[in-house]
């Protein structure tokens, strides 16, 4: 009988067989790499490494993924992971779920060590549920600016007590890790008022996937809605080169990086975002999010909510996102706030 194998088959064997030789006479250790979409890092990556951790305490890991993510991972896992990322001029086209769909940048990657897909470290773990190629981790403590202070990864069983992102002054924190403590220095974005509330938008403006934008006209008519409804500043979150341009907002707050934006996020009311990956990310972070324009594909990911908060899906239509916004706000404030409550 004549078998027969697909090319991409046979390659994914042959790159096998090479990872495990090269791993015992050359490398000498496993390294992993992460590239996939911003949402499946959040639904997927944080919780499932923080399972991991709790499961193995010992386990440290050398990680390749873009800066961004690098710099999450180490506020949140410092002890157990060694992050690098690579100086490589991408092409956010190229992201699809957990893959940066690019040979030569995998071939590159493949020939410095980075050669096992991160998330195959969490096909053990038990899962809060799955949509396509997502499994739901939940993290049992909002993302901070504090890496997770106390208890994060307490073997016990005990209840995480890590203090939340708010509370950053500059100052010194400790951090349990199952493995003693240690000390690092914190502090909150310069002239901030740690008790200061903000609102948070993100105006999606990727290539990829551009049904799921709304447009500078559909975001002005939101931002002079918020003008009517409430006088908190506002924040715009994103990189300039993947969110729309609004000029009505440039002179907003615009964080410098990705965990200002984390420390933006613990101090707004709520979130507004068009259909993205970043509603995930702002769930992380503990903040209630308005969703306009959710697609029917996203509508599959409502039941990410590991901290139970607001999370409202209206139509990109104005007739029926307008008054939902002043729905959605109306509520918000009829509630204490974080910072209240802490």
């Amino acid at each position: 009988m004549k078998l027969r194998f697909s090319r991409r088959r046979l390659l994914k064997r042959v790159r096998a067989v090479s990872s495990r030789l090269l791993n015992r006479f050359y490398w000498r250790e496993t390294k992993y790499y992460y590239f996939g979409e911003f949402g499946y890092f959040n639904l997927e990556v944080l919780g499932g490494l923080q399972g991991l951790f709790l499961r193995r305490p010992e386990l440290r890991l050398k990680i390749c993924t873009y800066p961004s993510y690098a710099e999450l991972l180490r506020s949140r896992f410092p002890d157990h992971v060694e992050c690098v990322s690579p100086d490589w001029s991408f092409d956010e086209r190229r992201r699809v779920c957990h893959r940066y769909n690019c040979r030569r940048f995998h071939w590159a990657l493949f020939r410095q060590g980075f050669n096992h897909e991160l998330q195959t470290l969490f096909d053990d773990l038990p899962n809060r549920g799955r949509v396509h190629l997502a499994r739901f981790f939940y993290l049992n403590s909002p993302l901070t600016t504090l890496a997770e202070l106390q208890c994060c990864f307490d073997t016990s069983g005990a209840a995480p007590t890590a203090r939340r992102g708010h509370e950053v002054q500059r100052g010194m924190a400790t951090q349990g890790s199952g493995h003693g403590t240690r000390q690092f220095s914190i502090e909150a974005p310069s002239g901030i008022d740690s008790r200061r509330q903000y609102i948070s938008i993100f105006p999606r403006g990727r290539h990829g996937f551009a049904s799921k934008n709304l447009d500078a006209g559909q975001w002005e008519a939101i931002l002079r809605r918020l003008a009517e409804l409430t006088s908190l500043p506002i924040v715009v979150h994103g990189l300039r080169g993947e969110t729309l341009e609004i000029p009505m907002a440039d002179s907003f707050i615009r964080p410098n990086d990705i965990l200002e934006q984390v420390y933006y996020l613990n101090h707004s009311r709520f979130c507004v975002s068009s259909d993205s990956g970043f509603v995930q990310f702002a769930l992380n972070c503990g903040c209630d999010v308005l969703v306009i324009g959710g697609t029917i594909q996203y509508h599959e990911f409502v039941d990410f909510n590991p901290f139970g908060k607001r999370l409202v899906i209206t139509s990109p239509l104005p007739e029926e996102y307008l008054p939902a916004l002043k729905e959605f706000v109306l509520a918000c404030e009829a509630e204490p706030s974080q910072l209240d409550v802490a």
